[in-house]
């Protein structure tokens, strides 16, 4: 096994590190605010939607099908974002 201890890692705290840093959490929150935003669209535009159709809104097999599928890869997302 090859040792890799004659490798030098920079500091952490370095001004470039702090700057990356910074910007990646600017970044990060302004992707997130973005989504928040879009997913407020969506809930306003399902809520008009809803009411134009009626109450029950009856789906295929491959459309629940699909529901399900995108339902279970943003399962963890959805139970923070409807509370």
């Amino acid at each position: 096994m090859e040792s890799f201890a004659h490798i030098k890692t920079p500091p952490i705290d370095t001004p470039n590190n702090k700057f990356f840093q910074y910007f990646l959490t600017v970044l990060g929150l302004m992707v997130h605010s973005h989504l928040v935003r879009q997913i407020e669209y969506m809930k306003v535009e399902n809520e008009i939607l809803r009411s134009k159709v009626g109450k029950q809104i009856r789906t295929t097999l491959q459309e629940k099908q699909k529901l399900i599928l995108y339902g279970r890869e943003s399962a963890g997302a959805s139970k923070t974002l409807y509370p």
